[in-house]
Order: structure tokens, then C-alpha cells, then sequence
């Protein structure tokens, strides 16, 4: 690796070993000596600048020719095209295969600062190229190699949300429960749209779902399954178990094709999903499972039975506290399950009652007068009078 110059001072026998080993290099160009330059980067310390600067130095040497222009030096440049560009850059693709922190972020989709910092954590394995007061961070290329993969087969919770039309507490609890496998790569585990889910487990789990619902025409008596879950009262729904129960034919459910969220073309005997309605939805749940303190205001009228315009009406009573997220508001899910267990809403009455909402309003006002809460009536009160109140269970 030494400059023209000093060839001239090798011995017979170093000059011998030194053209073996050029026409070795011509044999297999340029990837011999792209090897050879790995080889003596791992001799020479891949953190030393000095050394990488000296290195770099030499193979320009080598390159420029006494006579003939700069033709051996464009032969030499084709080959290591890294000795042109400044030290910290340097044979970065031949340092046992390692990425510069621009390239390891650009991979995985995060900034410079994103990647230092999960590095700062042991994530991933940091060196750095120092000259001087100068230095720059090479990462291990398998291990971006690996969480890039981790990112690209993974798909965030919304992926669940969006083509189903499930609150996102329900797609949590059916991450968390283990019907849909989670990436468990550390560094899927810090990206946005937590739980991230296995992109090949959703297809699957979509695929399954839809596979056991009935085609066809739609029974007389069966109902949407959003408007059959409305029995469901002073708890969070479980969506989970119901889903669960359709994919094993536990729930006859039938699916008309269209082009809404997928809950919302399921239908069923409202008897039939009436009997899932105890069922904790979470059931089954992982101690580790990431599940949401706080809920949208959409899901949350959905638990509370209600419409989505009584949300502001409740928050003027002083019912429930909103919270300003980056897409929706945003509400305590133990505020909201306090308010459901004290309350049960006309939507919900009328499930339970098999009513038009119309006449179960007016059957229990008959009973409880006009309910004095925009949540509904008491919920004792309206057990008392009509039966009711289940107690939750884990299993069907």
C-alpha cells in the first residue's frame, strides 16, 4: 500500500511479493483490491483518521503514472472511486460493512438526531471515524438492515382502523390480545401508529374475517353489527371477542360488498350478538400490550351510545373533559367508562328493549321521566325498572 516512491527502495524479494500480489488484484479487479483495502482498514484501526487519510493518500500515489497523463489515476479511480472524497467518507462502504449515519437514517426513514439518540439507547452499534477534533458516526449495516425490514413489514394501527371502521381501542385489544401479531422489533416498536401491526398478519387477519361472514341476500330480523353492539352499555365493547366469534363461526354474520368500513357491511341477529355482550373486551389482553389511556371523541360517543353532536353537550355539563389532539379531541377513557356505567343512553334502551329508539324513549320516560343528563337515564334506575345488568366475563 506504500507510494511509487518507495517500491524503488523494496528488496528483490518485497518487490517479488508486491508484483504476486498486483497480479492477484488484476485477476479479480476491482474486487481484490476493494478486499485487500478492507483488510488493511481492519489492520489499521477503522476509527483512526489519521490511518484512513495515509491510506487514502497512498492509493492516490499509486494511481498517478509518471508518463501518460492521469490514465492509470482514472484506472485507480474507477476502482476505488472513495479515494476521492474526504476522510470521514473514505472506504465508508468497505468498513466491514458499515453505513454512514446519513445513509443508516435515510433507510429507515427518521432524521440524524432520531438515529443517535436510539443508538444512545444500544439499539444500534455506533463507531465513529475520528481526525482530529473531527468525527463521524458509521453504523452496523445489518442491523439498519434488519429495523428497515422491521419498518417495512409492519403497518401501523390506522391500517387496521381505516378499512374496518373499528374504534381504535378495539384494534389495540385485538393487537394486544395476539389475533394480530405486533412487529416486535425494538425498532418497530418506537415508530408512530403504535401497535405497529405484522403487514402480512392484517392481510390475513382481513382475509379470514371476510372469508367467514355469508354472501348473499341478508336474512329478514338481521341487523348492522354497529347498530347490534349498541346493547352493549357501561363498558368498553367488545369488539374483539365478537369479531372472534365470526372468524370461528361461533356468530353467523353476513357481508354486503361495498365500499364502507367493513363493520358497517357486517350484519346479524341482534339475539345472536346479544350474547357476547358481558364479555370484557379485555379479555385475553397482554400484560404488555399497548392500549390507550385516552379516547377520540367519535369513539368515545360510540362507547357512551351516543351521537357524536351530544359530545359538546357534555362537555358543557361538566360530564366529560376534552383534550386537544393532533387529529380529534381527546377524552380520559376512565371518564368516560365512569360516565357509562352511571348512565344508559337511548340507543342503548332501545336495544335492550328490541325498540325503535322513538318508543323506547317514550316507554322509559313513561317509567323514569325525561332523563335530567344529556348521557341518559341512571343506569340502577333503569335496571331496576327493565332488568338488566350483566356482569362482565371474560369468555363466551
Amino acid at each position: 500500500m506504500s507510494g511509487r516512491r518507495a517500491q524503488t527502495d523494496l528488496s528483490p524479494l518485497e518487490r517479488s511479493r508486491a508484483a504476486s500480489r498486483g497480479a492477484a488484484a488484476l485477476l479479480d479487479w476491482p474486487l481484490q483490491l476493494r478486499r485487500e483495502i478492507r483488510e488493511e482498514l481492519a489492520r489499521r484501526g477503522i476509527g483512526d483518521g489519521p490511518a484512513r487519510r495515509d491510506l487514502r493518500a497512498g492509493m492516490l500515489a499509486a494511481g498517478r503514472s509518471i508518463r501518460g497523463g492521469n490514465q492509470l489515476l482514472g484506472v485507480m479511480s474507477k476502482a476505488l472511486p472513495e479515494i476521492h472524497v474526504e476522510v470521514g467518507r473514505s472506504f465508508a462502504g468497505l468498513d466491514g460493512e458499515r453505513l454512514l449515519g446519513s445513509a443508516a437514517a435515510l433507510r429507515l426513514g427518521i432524521s440524524h438526531v432520531e438515529l443517535r439518540n436510539l443508538a444512545s439507547t444500544g439499539m444500534f452499534s455506533e463507531e465513529g471515524v475520528v481526525d482530529g477534533s473531527y468525527r463521524r458516526a458509521l453504523y452496523d449495516a445489518a442491523q439498519i438492515e434488519q429495523a428497515a425490514a422491521a419498518w417495512r413489514s409492519s403497518a401501523p394501527v390506522e391500517d387496521l382502523m381505516r378499512p374496518t371502521g373499528l374504534p381504535r381501542y378495539a384494534c389495540e385489544r385485538i393487537v394486544g390480545a395476539g389475533d394480530i401479531e405486533r412487529g416486535s422489533h425494538p425498532f418497530a416498536l418506537t415508530l408512530p401508529g403504535q401497535p405497529r401491526l405484522r403487514r402480512d398478519a392484517l392481510d390475513q387477519y382481513l382475509h379470514s374475517l371476510q372469508s367467514a361472514c355469508r354472501s348473499g341476500e341478508v336474512p329478514t330480523g338481521c341487523i348492522r353489527l354497529t347498530a347490534a353492539m349498541r346493547i352493549v352499555g357501561g363498558r368498553l365493547k367488545p369488539w374483539r371477542q365478537v369479531l372472534h366469534a365470526i372468524m370461528r363461526q361461533a356468530l353467523i354474520a353476513w357481508h354486503v360488498a361495498g365500499s364502507g368500513p367493513l363493520i358497517t357491511r357486517l350484519f346479524a341477529y341482534p339475539t345472536d350478538v346479544g350474547r357476547f355482550a358481558a364479555l370484557d373486551a379485555d379479555g385475553d389482553l397482554d400484560p404488555n400490550a399497548h392500549v390507550s389511556s385516552q379516547l377520540s371523541q367519535i369513539d368515545a360517543m360510540s362507547v357512551l351510545n351516543l351521537r357524536q353532536i351530544d359530545g359538546p353537550r357534555l362537555a358543557s355539563a361538566g360530564l366529560l373533559n376534552f383534550d386537544s389532539g393532533s387529529r380529534s379531541l381527546l377524552v380520559s377513557v376512565d371518564e368516560v367508562l365512569a360516565l357509562a356505567r352511571a348512565h344508559v343512553a337511548t340507543a342503548e334502551a332501545a336495544a335492550r328493549l328490541r325498540q325503535a329508539p322513538s318508543a323506547a324513549w317514550h316507554q322509559v320516560a313513561l317509567h323514569l321521566g325525561v332523563p335530567s343528563s344529556p348521557a341518559g337515564w341512571s343506569r340502577s334506575a333503569f335496571n331496576r325498572s327493565f332488568g338488566g345488568g350483566t356482569k362482565t366475563t371474560s369468555a363466551a
